[in-house]
């Protein structure tokens, strides 16, 4: 069906596939980017099924595509993963390497018996239009836009303005150790109605606290006058490869009671001014949206679009992926 010869991989392709997809990212400018540990940890999280859920496409001895399937924890949820070569495109491979992994997700999930659906997720740049043509005339549909957003320094004078505005009934205070449990019963009150969000418990929070890159020297909370955390903002930092010194906020929430206040905006102000202090080039914050919208409370501050990844979905019932299968 392609031009190349096709196998599947071992762990010892794996430094292999990792220098491909690295060069096919560099030449896409992509944000997806896969670290060297991160397909080790595939395949060892795979078990006896992995060598049976990569495929392997070489042109002679070079390898320039592969694809990969990940079983999901998530119940009757595969994701698919794969790249060609720019030299190589054009030429159907794509097409037929998703065709190769939907039959593979389908075989997996009629030999689970589950009632379904099966549920196939698939993420692209934004940027890529041709992955985007080829996963929309496969059936999926766009389901979510991760949108990072940076704020470059200096800042406008919005964030000054809102580092000072009052919130009737609730203080700012710098994150610390008395707020650990409390923002965490907060972020799971204001995430408790988000699809597919999961109660975070509180050793998973506080591994989360403890990475290397975690600056609650730089995070904010908001608590009302009973001392319950009603919004926080929780940062850290990165200087990736030498580059700009970026302050990041992972996490953002407000409980839903305590929403159109202002109170996510004063927490971004404070914690851009907290970056711009520390000497900081900008700040930065991913956005989980569900249209592709929602930006507005950032672009309000100054923070504008970077990256843009789409993730898209496709769902089959039992009888449409046997039907599949035998066309």
């Amino acid at each position: 069906m392609t031009p190349l010869r096709w196998r599947s991989g071992e762990a010892a392709d794996l430094a292999e596939v990792h220098a491909l997809l690295s060069a096919i990212a560099a030449f896409d400018d992509t944000t997806q980017r896969w670290g060297p540990e991160d397909l080790p940890a595939w395949f060892e999280a795979s078990g006896p099924l992995a060598s049976d859920l990569i495929a392997l496409g070489y042109e002679r001895s070079s390898m320039v595509a592969v694809g990969w399937l990940t079983v999901a924890e998530v119940p009757d949820t595969v994701r698919l993963d794969g790249a060609v070569h720019p030299a190589f495109r054009h030429q159907g491979i794509g097409r037929a390497l998703l065709d190769w992994q939907l039959r593979r997700a389908r075989d997996w999930f009629l030999a689970t018996e589950s009632p379904g659906p099966l549920r196939l997720v698939a993420f692209s740049d934004a940027s890529m239009s041709n992955k985007r043509s080829l996963l929309t005339h496969q059936g999926f549909a766009p389901t979510r836009w991760l949108i990072d957003m940076v704020c470059p320094f200096p800042t406008s004078g919005r964030v000054a303005e809102f580092v000072v505005t009052p919130v009737l009934g609730v203080r700012f205070e710098q994150f610390g150790p008395e707020w650990v449990e409390p923002t965490r019963e907060a972020h799971n009150e204001a995430f408790a109605h988000r699809w597919g969000s999961e109660e975070v418990d509180a050793e998973a929070w506080a591994a989360s606290l403890a990475v290397d890159h975690a600056r609650p020297d730089l995070s904010w909370v908001a608590v009302d006058q009973w001392n319950t955390v009603v919004g926080y903002a929780l940062n850290s930092s990165t200087d990736d490869l030498g580059g700009p010194a970026l302050g990041w906020t992972d996490r953002l929430g407000v409980r839903p009671a305590q929403r159109g206040r202002n109170i996510a905006r004063v927490l971004l102000a404070r914690s851009l001014d907290s970056f711009r202090r520390a000497g900081m080039d900008a700040g930065g914050v991913g956005l989980d949206s569900v249209d592709g919208g929602g930006t507005s409370l950032y672009r309000s501050l100054g923070y504008e679009p970077t990256d843009t990844i789409i993730q898209y979905e496709r769902l089959e019932t039992p009888e449409e992926a046997r039907a599949a299968l035998t066309h």
